[in-house]
């Protein structure tokens, strides 16, 4: 039991959580590493060498990244901490809002945390920037296949223990279900929320996706608007749920045309986009950074456009990234939560409400 309770409990369990994230991100900058590197690495340094200036050097964007991403979201989840009853920022938004407080006043409580992880976000990119430009992103079709002989079968121990972290929660709600008549009476009850869900979810990914593509290309390949960019995506990222759900009502809750549109689904699917945003360009970022710029600068003398230039140099070169992106999108808008509790349309739901 006291694995389960207090704020040891909520920390691991999170920690686990965010695992396949920042897996995720880290494995997005290992396939943009550059086997010429590490072929020159390996030959000066050794296998020391080759492993920390070839591949965790290039890296420090997905490991700073996430840290950062790690720390935010730890700091206003509102899921964990609240089955295991413990009080934090994003719920006390949540509930000084919901009790009457007013929106500047709720928002505000978040400045003092904000203003906390709004820092570690930018040390944690100004770092990654220091440590791995544009050189150190590789040029290569393919990077270097690690052949672990010996260590084939304590990786696979290794691989099997982390896989448990998983397997044992699922197999032990498996064990709940209690048998085919819970399965059949759990659709029942709520058949709507899973037909909305594998609706909105879907088109929050697509949407969310067309947005972050060109937000990440911008954010490398424009000085001053990139600056721009990057500081929008981190706020997006260091600001609660709860938050962008109370400016969603702030904005949208009124006559008129933006009346119409918060009544409907789709601030739903908008919430959820905000929400996934800033997580799909840090998977695009690194593939981005692989694109060589000279094979760009190549389109813009024969005439392309910079959306020609994005569209058809730069995106079919990054397909898999896209995918990634998108599948990341998909899982992050099926269990949001956080804004899309207050921006709920009277008579829809979602599944992880």
């Amino acid at each position: 039991r006291a694995w389960l309770s207090g704020v040891w409990g909520a920390a691991w369990i999170t920690g686990v959580a965010m695992m396949p994230l920042v897996t995720l991100l880290a494995g997005a900058c290992f396939l943009a590493s550059d086997r010429d590197l590490e072929e020159l690495a390996l030959l000066e340094r050794g296998w020391p060498g080759l492993i920390v200036y070839a591949i965790l050097r290039p890296a420090m964007l997905a490991l700073t990244a996430g840290v950062a991403v790690v720390l935010v979201l730890s700091v206003w989840d509102i899921t964990v901490t609240d089955i295991l009853v413990i009080r934090t920022f994003g719920e006390e938004v949540y509930t000084q809002f919901q009790l009457g407080a007013g929106a500047p006043r709720a928002s505000a409580l978040a400045l003092p945390m904000l203003a906390l992880t709004l820092p570690a976000g930018l040390f944690a990119w100004r770092m990654a920037k220091r440590q791995c430009g544009p050189s150190f992103w590789g040029r290569a079709a393919r990077s270097r296949i690690f052949r672990l002989g010996a260590w084939r079968v304590p990786m696979l121990a290794f691989v099997v223990g982390v896989a448990a972290l998983f397997a044992i929660p699922f197999l032990a709600l498996v064990k709940a279900l209690g048998g085919l008549d819970n399965l059949l009476t759990a659709w029942r009850v709520s058949r709507q929320e899973w037909l909305e869900t594998i609706i909105e979810a879907p088109i929050a990914a697509t949407c969310c996706v067309a947005l972050a593509l060109p937000l990440a290309w911008i954010m490398l390949r424009c000085r001053w608007l990139g600056r721009v960019v990057a500081l929008a995506a981190l706020l997006l990222l260091c600001v609660p749920a709860p938050v962008v759900g109370i400016g969603l009502i702030e904005a949208l809750n009124r006559d008129g045309l933006a009346g119409a549109f918060y009544d409907t689904p789709a601030v739903l699917v908008l919430a959820q986009v905000i929400r996934a945003l800033p997580f799909a360009m840090l998977v695009l970022l690194p593939a981005l950074l692989r694109v060589p710029v000279e094979l760009e600068e190549s389109a813009q003398l024969d005439g392309a456009t910079w959306f020609e230039r994005l569209f058809r140099v730069a995106a079919p070169s990054i397909r898999p990234a896209i995918g990634a992106a998108w599948a990341l999108a998909l899982v992050l808008s099926l269990s949001e939560l956080g804004a899309s509790c207050l921006v709920m349309p009277p008579g829809h739901s979602t599944l992880s409400l």
